[in-house]
C-alpha cells in the first residue's frame, strides 16, 4: 500500500505532471486501481529503487537499511511484436520529488534496466539469450535473442533525455518515431 501511495504522490507532483505524456491529476481510487492492475498483469513491471547509505565501522562498511528513502520508480510495459526474436519494452521513470537534479535517474535506469534483462532472459550454455516470462500469452514470443527498449520522452523534458542518453539510449531516427513534442529513444541489448 505504501508503494502505491508513494507513487501516486510522486505521479500528481506539479513538475512530474509538466513532463508526462499524460497530465492530468490522477485521483487516488483510480491510481490504486491501476497499480493493482499492473501487480496482476505479466506483461508491466515496476522496480522501486532505494537510496541506502552506508556508513565505516571499525574499517568496515555497513549498509544502513533504508528507511522510505525512495528514490524513484522504473516501469516496463512489454510490447507485443511479430518479430520472435525480438522482445519489446517500453520503459518509463518518475523520481521522487526530493531526489531530483542529483544525477540519480540514470544510475535507476541502468540498475532497472539491468534486473528487467535478468528477469526476462537467461543464458544458455550456448550464450543465446531465452525467453524467460512464463505466462501463455507471450509464449508466441519464442526464443527472442534481443531485447528493445523504448522511452517516448517530451522535447521540454531535458533532464529525462539526459538521463536516458546516460543510460545508453539513442534517439530513434525511423520515420515513424519522428514527432516534433516528443522523442523517441531506444535501447537495443543483444
Amino acid at each position: 500500500m505504501a508503494d502505491s501511495e508513494h507513487l501516486w504522490q510522486w505521479r500528481n507532483d506539479p513538475q512530474t505532471r509538466e513532463m508526462s505524456l499524460s497530465t492530468q491529476l490522477i485521483e487516488w481510487p483510480q491510481h490504486h486501481a491501476w497499480f493493482l492492475s499492473v501487480l496482476n498483469d505479466a506483461s508491466q513491471y515496476i522496480y522501486i529503487g532505494y537510496f541506502t547509505a552506508s556508513t565505516e565501522q571499525n574499517n568496515e562498511t555497513a549498509v544502513v537499511p533504508p528507511v522510505d528513502l525512495k528514490v524513484g520508480m522504473v516501469r516496463f510495459d512489454i510490447a507485443k511484436t511479430d518479430n520472435t526474436r525480438e522482445l519489446k519494452a517500453i520503459i518509463s521513470i518518475n523520481l521522487n520529488p526530493l531526489y531530483r537534479g542529483q544525477g540519480l535517474a540514470s544510475v535507476l535506469l541502468i540498475k532497472a534496466i539491468e534486473t528487467f534483462k535478468q528477469k526476462m532472459f537467461k543464458l544458455n550454455k550456448l550464450g543465446t539469450l531465452h525467453n524467460n516470462l512464463q505466462t501463455n500469452q507471450y509464449n508466441e514470443i519464442g526464443h527472442a535473442d534481443t531485447l528493445i527498449i523504448t522511452a517516448i520522452i517530451k522535447d521540454s523534458n531535458r533532464a529525462s533525455l539526459h538521463a536516458f542518453s546516460k543510460a545508453g539510449f539513442i534517439r530513434d531516427k525511423t520515420p515513424s518515431a519522428q514527432n516534433q513534442e516528443r522523442h523517441q529513444l531506444i535501447l537495443k541489448l543483444l
